[in-house]
């Protein structure tokens, strides 16, 4: 059984290029990318594959274009349904310069 073909999707390329290659893709100390998946009431939902250590503030104003005119910033479910909610009042997603790495394992 597979329970992460994201990670087995990766794995040709990582022994073909060696990891120091696929670690390279990362921010800071994390090591590779991610898929991220956007929904709901901003500019640019989608599917984005992503650096880890990608600040969560970039995911969801840059590659997702922000909030829809009259839609205001809620809540983020990172890491599906097994995860808790992110919500505006939060620290975490303050448009601040503090880091937030999306790499919320």
């Amino acid at each position: 059984m597979i329970n992460n073909t994201e990670t087995l999707a990766n794995a040709p390329r990582i022994l073909k290029t060696r990891a120091d290659w696929y670690r390279a893709l990362g921010i800071g100390e994390a090591a590779g990318t991610q898929l991220f998946s956007l929904s709901g009431d901003l500019l640019n939902p989608g599917l984005y594959e992503l650096p880890m250590g990608t600040r969560l503030e970039e995911l969801v104003f840059v590659h997702g274009g922000g909030m829809l005119d009259g839609r205001a910033f809620k809540a983020v479910f990172a890491g599906g349904p097994s995860s808790t909610r992110l919500t505006a009042r939060m620290p975490v997603m303050c448009r601040s310069s503090s880091p937030c790495p999306c790499d919320l394992r």
